[in-house]
């Protein structure tokens, strides 16, 4: 066999050791528990529902504005799956830990929440 053949299996199974530890990480984070500040109760991240803050720039000029912009993960909400009282991240008392899971991977919020809803504003944030 080749050295380059034996490269290239080398590589198909890091590659595949990469994705398992991706998934698994993906399940442990889909899996930490939030808690709930009005009922108390504590629920995996992944039967929250995100509600993504979004607002409209108009456009200006020809090449200005005339886009969506998503506010931080901080400065959104979060539905409890169980009371569904409305949480407001920036002031949760996980809000570090919320973000850092939304954030700080490699992962959709599609794929660690149970469903994203997205609040579109009309008017500008700015």
């Amino acid at each position: 066999m080749s050295t380059l053949r034996t490269i290239e299996r080398e590589i198909d199974v890091l590659k595949a050791q990469r994705d398992r530890a991706k998934a698994r990480q993906l399940q442990a984070m889909r899996g930490s528990f939030i808690s709930c500040t009005r009922c108390q109760r504590r629920s995996r991240l992944s039967s929250w529902t995100f509600i993504q803050k979004m607002w409209y720039t108009p456009p200006e000029g020809c090449t200005g504005g005339d886009h969506w912009n998503r506010s931080e993960t901080r400065l959104c909400y979060m539905i409890c799956p169980k009371c569904q009282a409305e949480e407001y991240i920036y002031t949760h008392p996980q809000r570090k830990k919320i973000v850092r899971l939304a954030d700080d991977h490699n992962f959709s919020k599609d794929q660690l929440f149970k469903e994203i809803i997205k609040k579109e504003d009309k008017y500008s944030m700015a």
